[in-house]
């Protein structure tokens, strides 16, 4: 493993913070020498939290074994996570504060689970995790987290669960909420108007609710500036003291004016529909062990699977190699020459048998995506997209996938 110098956009005086707590657990409990002192510890916890190191990683980086820096992180987490403040202590404070205005949305946290914990799913954000509930101020100061529940849990009955609508009632402060949550019980929570055809009155009491809205849920893209909320590697059941803690850590930022807000994307072009985010189409061709023959540049996230490969001209350069491609379902009607999977439901079984076969030999060439994000930029870049023009030249040729000779492949994936 090979170790560099890297910084962390934290202030010193969270780390300070920290490791002032840190340094009175161990005094509490007449605590052993360590390795690191509390300083250290605490470094080494946040770049854990912020940066979404592994174990391994942060236990290199600063001497020590991956047990101790998970000993470490966990130690450190439950300090945090105890000075998250209860519901009630924490509305009860907003309201002492003059907070008479407060945004209540929920937000999953991604977990790597595999398929077959359907609790775990959440239909909404086509992945697994976990949902957690959050209420903030208007001024994006994160007033209370929830514990974490199954991803496949409704907002509005979540809200239900931790007994918010009840407190929120009890507290009497003015609540904003998204659609799921319509039908609360609490009189406090004021929600948009459904429908289609609405009338006009209904179409601006909705932009002003939205504008009230807005920088209350920017909570939810503060505590994801934490790379390690982005996806969870850990069990999903330490989802609701992890992001406890990281918003006691959050808050003490914000509280300081320390900490400056990611622009919102406001470039419909590079929204997916498809993957329900931001980013850049890119187009790649890949053998049936995963090795990467040819990548295309990018093109605005907007821009469908078959219209890309078209712009790129890889439709027509794969038919003049001769070569057998597979592809999703997506590159249905792109020719002859590309295999797809049949659509449709209630297929016959030779369909089905079909497709099985199918998905079997493209799943090995599909890794090919899965290795460039093993690497961490392409994961979420923090650049310019700089995606091209509607009708870009192909930067580099696809003919360049054409096997060498000698080669024995004749089969490609095209992803």
């Amino acid at each position: 493993m090979l170790l560099c110098r890297a910084a962390v956009d934290l202030s010193r005086s969270t780390l300070n913070y920290l490791a002032g707590l840190i340094r009175r657990h161990r005094n509490a409990i007449g605590s052993a020498w360590r390795l690191l002192n509390p300083g250290q510890q605490a470094l080494l916890v946040l770049v854990h939290l912020r940066k979404g190191e592994t174990f391994a990683e942060v236990g290199a980086g600063f001497g020590v074994s991956t047990s101790t820096a998970w000993r470490y992180v966990e130690e450190a987490v439950a300090l945090l996570s105890e000075r998250s403040p209860k519901l009630t202590a924490a509305l009860r404070r907003a309201a002492k504060g003059g907070l008479h205005l407060v945004v209540l949305d929920g937000t999953l946290i991604a977990c790597d689970r595999v398929r077959a914990d359907r609790p775990y799913y959440s239909a909404k954000h086509r992945c697994h995790g976990m949902n957690i509930q959050v209420i903030a101020g208007p001024d994006r100061t994160i007033v209370w987290t929830s514990g974490a529940l199954p991803g496949r849990t409704h907002d509005l009955t979540a809200a239900r669960v931790w007994g918010i609508l009840r407190e929120l009632d009890k507290a009497g402060i003015l609540t904003l909420a998204d659609k799921g949550y319509q039908g609360a019980e609490a009189s406090v929570v004021i929600t948009p108007y459904k429908g289609r055809n609405k009338p006009e009155s209904q179409k601006q009491a909705n932009r002003s609710h939205a504008k009230l809205r807005g920088p209350g849920e920017r909570a939810n893209a503060q505590l994801k500036s934490w790379t390690l909320l982005r996806k969870l590697r850990c069990s999903p059941c330490k989802a609701g003291h992890l992001v406890k803690a990281i918003a006691v850590l959050q808050n003490y930022q914000v509280t300081r004016g320390l900490v400056s807000i990611d622009r919102v994307a406001a470039d419909r072009p590079y929204y997916s529909g498809k993957h329900r985010r931001h980013g850049v189409n890119l187009r790649v061709i890949a053998a049936p062990d995963g090795t990467q023959l040819w990548v295309s540049g990018p093109l605005r996230g907007s821009v469908y699977d078959l219209a890309a490969a078209r712009i790129w001209g890889v439709i027509r350069a794969l038919a003049t190699t001769g070569l057998l491609v597979l592809a999703d379902k997506a590159y249905q009607g792109a020719g002859a020459h590309i295999l797809t999977p049949y659509k449709g439901r209630d297929k016959p079984e030779p369909q089905k048998d079909a497709n099985r076969a199918h998905a079997k030999l493209r799943g090995p060439g599909e890794r090919a995506n899965a290795q460039l994000k093993s690497w961490r930029i392409p994961r979420k870049p923090r650049c310019r997209p700089t995606a091209p023009a509607a009708s870009p030249k192909p930067s580099t040729p696809c003919n360049s996938a054409r096997p060498h000779p000698g080669e024995r492949t004749s089969l490609y994936v095209l992803e």
